[in-house]
């Protein structure tokens, strides 16, 4: 799909507000469900009788296919229009959720959670990303940030929601009440739509993708975007670690167990706020997003190992905030930069590498800490390893800017250079006016 078409045709409102509010709903949904993966990690553990480790592989196998499987969903969403991909995702989430409460051994729930309903997560989540992409340009940090928001304000909802529903109707009744309502999602994807002036029109089937185009290695020529895969896929590998073991830590802190989602909800809070102040200003200062995405990622690699030496409940509250304000960036930014960095004829394909990458570090990254917890017996010691990755991983990133440095004077600028040098044009175009 020829997205610089898409880039001088995306009517930057109209129907498209519509579009941004299907596409908030579906993530309010579905990381409301996702991010209360710590309330349910605390019941997975008793009902299974399970070890951290093990039962963390749960939320990381769902997390792994979200991300893993984007760059086929990207291709999908081209051939078969974001409706139909929303669909099928929307079916594949209830089937999942709905299997998961069949369950009798934690294995079962790797299947069931973790592939099934983390394949239809990958098909709803990316597909929102994607609609929202066709629709707008100019505000798109901004309509990035409305949908962040959503997620944030989901998981504020549902993390109190699965608290109360666990306590009442067991995790068994728990799941074929979540499988309900992802029932929403499928028909929330009959919003989508084409805008009338992209190429294609309203007949996503007859654009013309070709196979090879699921995986465009030829993007890590750019060494940009080769230096924000590599560092943001090693930030990936701690970033999510308080989301899901910071309810358990402070269990063993002496915490109870109906204390645990006030910390997801504390997170939630700060996100939901800072995600929208974030988007205003990365279309404000469109130059300097990579520089922001970097004070996102070093915030929450400072907050993670913070997190490390706490001891009592207010003190876990405080610092989830602060984990909070700054992880709502990196969620906001992350397909945004990716965008800037490869140009908006890339768009699809380089976004589908970056999630795909976020995929695998999320995949080995969860589970990890479960497992130093498992030997050491420490959970302070794997905040502390999720912290120091996240904070080589943001490091890495100051590369870029010394490689754009040395292309922009030495006047060998790529195609993808001469986009990014756009983004500081624009800018100064708006701030004159």
């Amino acid at each position: 799909m020829d997205k610089k078409s898409n880039e001088k045709t995306a009517p930057d409102g109209g129907f498209g507000w519509c579009v941004c509010a299907a596409a908030c709903v579906t993530q309010f949904i579905l990381a409301g469900v996702e991010n209360s993966f710590g309330v349910l990690f605390i019941y997975i553990l008793d009902e299974f009788d399970a070890g951290k480790a093990d039962s963390a592989w749960v939320g990381s196998i769902h997390q792994g296919f979200l991300y893993i499987l984007a760059p086929f969903v990207t291709m999908a969403a081209d051939l078969w229009g974001c409706r139909m991909t929303s669909l099928v995702g929307g079916i594949l989430c209830v089937a999942g959720l709905g299997a998961s409460s069949f369950a009798t051994r934690v294995y079962h729930l790797f299947l069931t959670y973790g592939v099934v309903f983390g394949t239809g997560a990958c098909f709803v989540f990316i597909t929102t990303y994607r609609a929202i992409s066709l629709w707008f340009k100019r505000h798109l940090a901004l309509v990035n940030g409305i949908c962040t928001a959503g997620q944030y304000s989901g998981t504020i909802v549902f993390s109190q929601v699965i608290q109360l529903v666990v306590e009442q109707k067991g995790l068994s009744g728990t799941f074929r009440i979540l499988a309900g309502i992802a029932s929403v999602m499928v028909f929330i994807a009959l919003v989508y739509r084409q805008p009338p002036d992209t190429p294609g029109g309203t007949s996503p089937e007859k654009l013309c993708v070709k196979p090879k185009d699921i995986f465009d290695f030829s993007l890590l020529k750019d060494k940009s975007f080769f230096i924000f895969l590599l560092g943001t896929s090693l930030y990936a590998f701690g970033c999510y670690v308080p989301a899901t073991h910071a309810p358990a830590f402070s269990r063993e802190t002496g915490v109870s167990k109906d204390k645990a989602p006030f910390l997801l909800i504390a997170w939630s809070i700060s996100s939901f706020f800072l995600s929208l102040v974030t988007g205003k200003l990365a279309d404000k200062f469109r130059s300097h997003r990579v520089q922001i995405f970097q004070v996102a990622m070093i915030g929450v690699a400072s907050s993670t190992a913070l997190i490390s030496g706490a001891w009592l409940f207010e003190i876990f509250v405080a610092l989830m905030v602060l984990y909070g304000a700054f992880d709502s960036g990196f969620v906001l930014l992350r397909a945004v930069v990716a965008e800037d960095l490869v140009g908006s004829d890339k768009a699809s394909r380089g976004v589908g590498l970056m999630f795909g990458a976020l995929g695998f570090a999320y995949l080995a990254g969860i589970p990890l800490a479960g497992w130093i917890f498992d030997t050491t017996q420490s959970y302070p010691l794997s905040f502390t390893v999720a912290s120091l990755l996240s904070a080589t991983g943001c490091c890495l990133l100051f590369l870029i800017q010394l490689v754009q440095k040395v292309e922009k004077s030495s006047g060998c600028t790529n195609k993808n250079t001469g986009y990014r040098l756009s983004l500081e044009q624009q800018e100064k175009q708006e701030t004159a006016l």
